[in-house]
């Protein structure tokens, strides 16, 4: 991981794109040797954007907290992942792969983006 954070770290000096999800970190392991697949890689949280991202700390100061993304869901009523599909990446919303590569989590916290949407039918979080 240490040899993966520097290429991000180079391609983050050179304003390249970063491999900071855990897609694009499978995709980018498929091309090396003896690199394995995340799902043999255990991660105490879970949160494949912290650990490829150099900057992380402030590069999540852009997007909302965990709580102000659930008020967001509520407010605007977004009851599926299709229908948050649809404002991710716009604004603070994150992008939804973000948030499946763990960007929220802390360890022993795994956060699932079903649990803040909204439900129309009792105004209610699942």
């Amino acid at each position: 991981m240490k040899a993966l954070r520097k290429v991000n770290k180079k391609n983050l000096d050179e304003r390249k794109e970063l491999i900071d999800t855990e897609q694009k970190y499978n995709e980018y392991a498929k091309t090396k040797t003896n690199w394995f697949q995340s799902n043999s890689i255990q991660l105490e949280s879970q949160n494949w954007v912290e650990l490829l991202r150099p900057d992380f700390e402030q590069w999540k100061l852009q997007y909302y907290t965990w709580d102000q993304l659930k008020e967001f869901c509520n407010k605007n009523k977004i009851s599926s992942i299709q229908s948050f599909k649809q404002v991710a990446g716009k604004g603070r919303v994150p992008n939804y792969q973000y948030i499946l590569s763990g960007m929220y989590n802390v360890p022993k916290f795994y956060k699932d983006i079903n649990t803040i949407l909204y439900k129309e039918h009792n105004n209610d979080f699942f």
